[in-house]
Order: C-alpha cells, then structure tokens, then sequence
C-alpha cells in the first residue's frame, strides 16, 4: 500500500474513515448521555439527593473528558468530529430523557446507557484489532474497563 494510500499515522486512509466514522456515532451518543446526566445531576430529589447529585456530577465531568478523547482520536485519525447538537441526536444510539427526578429511575437509565456506550466501544475494539489500529483499541479498551466498574457500582447502588 502505498504513502498516499496511508494518512499521517500510516493507517489506511479507509480504514481511518470507516472507525472515524463509528468513533463519531459513539461521540455522539456521549453527547446525549453528558446531557442526560447533567439534567439527573440538576433534577434529582429525595433522600438520595446527595449521593446521586455527586455520582452525576463525576460521570459528566467524566464523559467530557471521553469526549475530548474521542474527538482527538477522530482528528488523530484525519476525520472531522461531528460538533453539531442535531447531527448529534440523529447519530446517538443514546436516547434523550424527559423531566426525571426519582434517583432510582435516573441510576436505571444511567445503566441501560453505559452499556449502549460499552457495546459501542466493543465494535469499535473489535474493529480496531481486525485493521491494526492499536490506539482506538487501546483507547476504546480503557473506556470499556472503565464503564463495566461504572455499570457494576450503579448495579450495587440498587441493590
């Protein structure tokens, strides 16, 4: 394969478009989480109010650093990151949520969410290792480790 075939970091220019492109629908599908959550972090009531205004502010500030990471990636990759709120919503696999203040239902959510975001980065990972891409799987790899601790610690909030 030659040079012009290759971008900068000597990834197949398709390649490089084809995981940009699944990188930009996880990034998106952050984009609503962060929203929702920042919404549970303002909007929750009731005995749990301090313990769960706390975990949301963590998990936005969190997803704003997955965000960053993950739009550098796109650049790193020769993409464009998708920085529009409606592309955002029409690319999401994460939904938006409607006026929520029950801790228990928010931390449901919370869950369901995480794990779309998993199995994103589970495909992204998959097809990472198949084109030798080894910073998106190693990247992608991290936030899975990351949100499979973050799903167990909600799961043992219910509990």
């Amino acid at each position: 394969m030659g040079m012009s075939e290759r971008n900068e970091i000597g990834i197949s220019r398709v390649t490089a478009e084809k995981l940009s492109e699944k990188l930009n629908i996880i990034l998106a599908s952050y984009q609503v989480f962060s929203m929702n959550v920042k919404g549970f972090h303002w909007k929750v009531q009731g005995t749990e109010f301090f313990d769960i205004h706390e975990q949301m502010d963590g998990l936005f500030q969190d997803t704003l650093r997955k965000m960053d990471a993950l739009a550098e990636r796109i650049l790193t990759l020769g993409g464009n990151p998708v920085h529009n709120h409606l592309r955002h919503i029409q690319l999401s696999e994460v939904q938006e949520t409607k006026e929520i203040t029950g801790a228990k239902l928010m931390v449901d959510i919370v869950i369901d969410q995480l794990r779309i975001l998993l199995r994103q980065h589970r495909d992204v990972c998959y097809l990472a290792h198949q084109y030798e891409d080894y910073g998106t799987f190693n990247m992608s790899s991290e936030f899975i480790a990351n949100h499979e601790k973050q799903i167990w610690m909600f799961e043992m909030y219910l509990k």
